[in-house]
């Protein structure tokens, strides 16, 4: 699953989000000079729903989807906009990194806390979807 271009093509189809992050989407770690706020998009448990007849036809996949900021504000402003383009989006989706095409079942909001940064200057809020993506 493309769980960070599915991420970044809805950010950047949203121009809240979009405006506050400014296409800064990583997969699993983001690049050493980045400027803030930023994203990065983890998969966390990619699971198939198997039929008794053949392999699946809907993946769920839970997504963990880490919001780094320069304040505290910044950050949950920008991960309140995150949820407002993520949270329930069902659809046909042309990813922007790759070309492709994800058809997504749904994506649900699951959870979110802030997290442990080691720079002081530095806060993150650590957001959980669950993205149902039909094959």
């Amino acid at each position: 699953m493309n769980a960070s271009g599915i991420v970044a093509t809805l950010i950047a189809d949203n121009s809240t989000a979009n405006g506050l992050i400014g296409g800064r989407v990583y997969p699993g770690v983001a690049k050493q000079e980045t400027s803030y706020p930023c994203v990065v998009v983890n998969l966390i448990s990619p699971g198939p729903t198997n039929t008794k007849t053949e392999a699946s036809d809907l993946d769920i996949a839970s997504v963990q989807v880490d919001v780094y900021g320069s304040t505290y504000s910044s950050t949950a402003t920008a991960s309140a906009a995150i949820r407002t383009a993520l949270d329930y989006y069902a659809g046909a989706l042309t990813l922007d990194n790759s070309g492709g095409t994800a058809n997504i079942a749904s994506i649900t909001y699951t959870s979110e806390q802030d997290g442990f940064v080691e720079r002081p200057d530095i806060f993150r809020r650590m957001c959980e979807y669950t993205i149902s993506l039909r094959r």
